[in-house]
């Protein structure tokens, strides 16, 4: 949904849906840059898109729970994640 829509719909400004926007995004990030690795860690990489290349995805195998995805499939891509 577009932020002119939102802020149609809701009757307020632009402004304030970018700031709910970018509030809830730093939340977001915050809750989840805490997290541990998991203990049994399955990863699977899969095309993504041409222009992006390949996606690796990164699963909590215990808990069957995807843990996160990130771009790239070689070691060198995935060396500052790692």
């Amino acid at each position: 949904m577009s932020q002119r829509k939102l802020s149609t719909t809701h009757r307020i400004g632009s402004a304030t849906v970018e700031r709910w926007y970018q509030h809830h995004v730093k939340r977001r990030v915050l809750e989840l840059s805490g997290r541990a690795c998991p203990r049994i860690l399955g990863i699977d990489e899969h095309f993504f898109t041409r222009k992006k290349g390949y996606a690796t995805t990164f699963v909590d195998l215990r808990n069957h729970k995807v843990f996160d995805v990130v771009l790239g499939r070689s070691e060198l891509s995935l060396r500052q994640y790692l």
